[in-house]
């Protein structure tokens, strides 16, 4: 893949750059591959929290096709895409949202993949409940903290508070905590974990499911980049 430039989108609302993207390409396929990749929220941007923790339904379709968070669509274009893979992305929509964005992705012959790394708290947020009815759309990959990973209909412990998997979390953050200081003698120094890592780690501890939520954990997901590979020039 060859790197083709980086860029800061504008956002009419805020007026000023707020989404960033990076392209890569890959031109010896039998067809041009271009990879578009966002960056989520970064963790001390003030501006981009209150938008993402603001969980009013922000816009309605029209003809009654559902209801999506208003920060969804200002970092995402399909007019042109052969698949979209998202990496610990919180819920955008409700259920008749949900399936207008599954029919157009299908009139599109678009592949919508959702990744979820085991107790990641952010995809998991809006809550899929009664009072505020969001949905997670698309295919969707988990991998437990053993990076083994399947495909499920929906990710386990789907709305995340609960008293019976309080304890279950905890052990499995203290577990991430001791295996950031073995993984390299064990799957490499590609898995190699830094102290900054290891700091939110043990954040993770106080806070299961915090940490789980950091780009570090899926890069190194097995296989992932040869597997979006594979798919996109498949598809």
């Amino acid at each position: 893949m060859e790197v083709l430039g980086s860029f800061n989108f504008w956002d009419d609302y805020q007026e000023k750059a707020t989404t960033q993207a990076f392209v890569c390409g890959d031109t010896r396929a039998e067809e041009e591959l271009v990879v578009v990749s966002f960056r989520g929220t970064e963790v001390f941007d003030a501006d981009s929290w209150p938008s993402d923790i603001d969980l009013s339904w922000l816009y309605e379709l029209r003809c009654g096709m559902g209801k999506f968070h208003g920060g969804f669509l200002k970092a995402l274009g399909l007019q042109k895409s052969l698949g979209i893979y998202t990496s610990g992305q919180p819920r955008v929509g409700d259920v008749k949202f949900g399936e207008f964005m599954e029919e157009q992705l299908k009139n599109y012959c678009i592949r919508y993949i959702s990744t979820v790394y085991c107790n990641d708290i952010v995809l998991r947020l809006p809550f899929d409940d009664n009072s505020f009815m969001f949905k997670h759309f698309g295919e969707c990959r988990y991998f437990n903290s053993f990076y083994q990973g399947q495909i499920v209909a929906e990710e386990p412990n789907k709305n995340y508070f609960s008293l019976l998997d309080a304890i279950p979390r905890r052990v499995n953050a203290i577990w991430e905590l001791a295996r950031s200081f073995i993984i390299p003698y064990t799957r490499g120094a590609d898995y190699k974990e830094g102290a900054l890592l290891r700091l939110i780690r043990f954040i993770g501890v106080l806070v299961p499911g915090i940490s789980a939520n950091f780009p570090h954990i899926y890069i190194v997901l097995p296989g992932w980049y040869y597997l979006v590979y594979c798919q996109l020039v498949t598809s």
